[in-house]
């Protein structure tokens, strides 16, 4: 994509499916955001950062099957282990494998975009928002939220999720 990206997606995670099914998640998600922006024709950036990485697994670049898309670069940005050790303090938080909002930050401040959107890697957007970024008319210094609706995974055809969201 040679366009600047308009918005930056920005999600956490790691290479051993994090949270549960985070595999499956992030590759629905990636795979229904590149639709609608290509639909759209919205530049976007879409974020995964790779945040204290299991080094025997595969790498995250290789367990998930990436779009083809026109319209969404996708970059993992990767916090090695080292990092998340030297954060690591009982008088602070507690020692979990991921610190979400700090993966976050790492992406945000290396985004591109003019507009950041920091999220979960199941998020699934509505035609209706896409479009409406994609006019462009978003304000500088606005904070927006919208509404969810959470689904069961077995509620949805991940399949034909993206085509059925799309008329």
């Amino acid at each position: 994509m040679s366009l600047n990206p308009y918005l930056s997606m920005i999600v956490a995670g790691r290479n051993d499916d994090y949270g549960e099914d985070y595999n499956y998640r992030l590759e629905n998600s990636i795979n229904q955001f590149a639709n609608l922006v290509d639909k759209y024709r919205l530049p976007c950036e879409y974020i995964i950062v790779n945040y204290n990485p299991i080094e025997s697994e595969p790498s995250l670049s290789e367990k998930i099957k990436w779009p083809n898309t026109k319209f969404c670069t996708i970059r993992i940005i990767t916090v090695p282990p080292k990092i998340h050790k030297s954060l690591e303090n009982t008088s602070i938080r507690d020692i979990v494998p991921l610190y979400e909002y700090i993966a976050k930050n790492v992406g945000i401040r290396r985004a591109n975009g003019e507009f950041i959107c920091s999220a979960n890697p199941d998020l699934f957007f509505s035609p209706q928002i896409i479009k409406y970024i994609s006019k462009r008319k978003l304000k500088l210094n606005t904070y927006y939220r919208a509404d969810r609706i959470d689904f069961n995974r077995f509620e949805i055809d991940s399949q034909n999720l993206s085509k059925n969201l799309i008329k």
